[in-house]
């Protein structure tokens, strides 16, 4: 079953330069998206002003003894990840890849034929601020375990507070073009307090956040034109207390359901001609 969340009027300006992105993680903005979708610059010789939007599609597939989100894996290239990485990611039960948009249409089948629950929407980058992807909020006395580099296994309690995937981007019109996009994975924590912070040359007063982020876990991926960046879970077998099964599983009346995501970077420009 697919469902397309309403979107509302594109807001964001890049300017001129072609590098966006940056670490600023602070930020409280979430999601904007675009009342129509974006086309696609043929002239890269000509670029003038770029807005950089992403497409984004989640999958929801219910585990009743056969993972039908393990057919996906069969169409998404793995290995443009860093051995390494990779390896810390599936440890932490969580899988990263890219895969071509002629793989589209068979992934598109495997939702229909598993009956997954679908939504697109399409979101606009904020400024520097990277996109943010609420997910579940924490349950209190919820424990979250990570596998570090030398695997150690380490777990937090919290009390409250919401688990976000966040996306880093840099637009990078010197390989083609293509987007590097760095994914991280953290719970933030609002408090109900006031605190003063710098942003740029301004000192604001904003809302106090305590953020714990699994740092170890973040994967920089490049994605090219006509490619989008796959994530999703491991096996959840003796992984529902990793960051995977708390981020992208759910259980509820006795079923577990996992989530998967296909984000599509997409570049817009205006000429300067």
């Amino acid at each position: 079953m697919e469902r397309r969340i309403p979107s509302r009027t594109l807001l964001l300006l890049l300017g001129a330069t072609v590098s966006v992105g940056g670490c600023a993680r602070g930020s409280e903005e979430l999601l904007v998206k675009s009342e129509k979708p974006p086309q696609l610059f043929a002239n890269h010789s000509s670029l003038g002003i770029v807005y950089l939007a992403f497409d984004l599609v989640s999958a929801e597939f219910t585990v009743d003894g056969v993972r039908h989100s393990r057919k996906v894996w069969n169409h998404v290239d793995e290995r443009r990840i860093e051995p390494d990485v990779s390896a810390r990611l599936a440890r932490n039960g969580l899988r990263v890849g890219v895969a071509s948009a002629d793989a589209w249409p068979i992934l598109q089948a495997i939702f229909d034929a598993a009956e997954a629950e679908v939504q697109r929407w399409q979101v606009v980058a904020q400024g520097t601020d990277p996109l943010i992807l609420p997910m579940a909020p924490i349950h209190p006395g919820e424990s979250i375990f990570t596998y570090g580099p030398g695997g150690r296994l380490v777990g937090k309690t919290f009390d409250r507070g919401d688990k976000l995937i966040i996306v880093d981007y840099s637009f990078r019109p010197e390989l083609g073009p293509a987007t590097e996009l760095l994914l991280g994975f953290e719970v933030r924590r609002v408090r109900d307090e006031l605190t003063w912070q710098k942003r740029g040359h301004r000192i604001e007063q904003r809302v106090a956040v305590d953020r714990h982020v699994f740092d170890q876990l973040e994967v920089r991926v490049t994605v090219r034109t006509n490619e989008f960046l796959v994530l999703g879970v491991t096996d959840l077998v003796g992984n529902e207390y990793l960051v995977g099964g708390r981020f992208l599983s759910s259980s509820a009346g006795g079923r577990r359901r996992e989530k998967l995501f296909c984000i599509t970077p997409v570049p817009i420009q205006t000429s300067n001609r």
